[in-house]
């Protein structure tokens, strides 16, 4: 069995969602067995939403005004503005040798090949957790396997487990525009964005600041692909075009009117 690689660069938010939807759909219907990391990055910014979250704390006009899009992620977990960041998407099936076969095994396995694969980018990455409600926010909150550098996050990250079929999400922040979420939430004055962003600011890091500013997205992809390797004993395969299941889900979710967008 193979390790799937594709390395999309950029993209828009509407076609991550669809792809990555389409893929966990691949794997859930039987489709595809080798599991897929996707790597990726958003253009223009976009902000996206858990599969449970409501957009009611947002301030939409703000966003339409900024140009940033709003999406709903296939996977749970909080809002995220998609900037300064690499993105990646793991999907598979369940019970996959060295993955696991339910949602803590899978993103336990997952949390150490991502810290491994940073570790041998010499940034020096760790799993730290607290107990406590998740926040709106993505990385306000430091929780479980989340993954921080000086007790600080640096990768955000939500997951989605099907009957059949498993997803995550991760965002490895690369500056510091995330920040800029809190410009766009719709209750509080100026004086408490600010303090929130402040608060957010003290609670993150990110590649710029930890001065691994040059790391690129292909070279991530293949290091994590390294580490994923090792860990499952797969052969790679790097994708020149998405497998015929996957652009079928996804162009059937298209001609059903579906859309990943929020946005009007």
């Amino acid at each position: 069995m193979e390790l799937l690689l594709r390395c999309d660069g950029v993209l828009s938010g509407e076609r991550n969602m669809a792809l990555d939807r389409a893929l966990l759909k691949s794997y859930q219907n039987g489709d595809l067995q080798s599991p897929t990391l996707r790597v990726y990055r958003w253009n223009p910014p976009a902000l996206s939403l858990g599969y449970h979250q409501s957009d009611a704390e947002l301030d939409i006009r703000r966003l339409r005004s900024a140009g940033i899009d709003l999406v709903r992620r296939p996977s749970g977990g909080g809002a995220v503005l998609h900037w300064s960041e690499f993105t990646y998407a793991v999907a598979g099936p369940l019970g996959l040798a060295g993955f696991g076969g339910n949602f803590r095994e899978v993103y336990a396995s997952l949390a150490s090949v991502l810290v491994e694969t940073l570790n041998r980018l010499k940034i020096p990455a760790r799993q730290l957790g607290e107990s406590g409600p998740e926040n709106f926010l993505c990385f306000a909150s430091l929780r479980g396997h989340e993954i921080s550098v000086g007790g600080r996050k640096l990768v955000g990250s939500a997951f989605r487990q099907t009957r059949r079929a498993f997803l995550q999400h991760g965002s490895l922040l690369t500056g510091p525009q995330h920040l800029s979420i809190v410009d766009f939430m719709g209750t509080g004055e100026e004086s408490e964005r600010a303090a929130r962003k402040e608060s957010l600011r003290s609670r993150t890091t990110n590649l710029q600041e930890l001065g691994h500013g040059d790391l690129t997205l292909e070279r991530f992809a293949f290091r994590f692909a390294e580490a994923l390797l090792e860990r499952t004993k797969l052969e790679l395969r790097v994708l020149d075009a998405y497998p015929e299941a996957v652009l079928r889900h996804a162009a059937s979710s298209r001609a059903a009117g579906n859309s990943e967008s929020i946005l009007p």
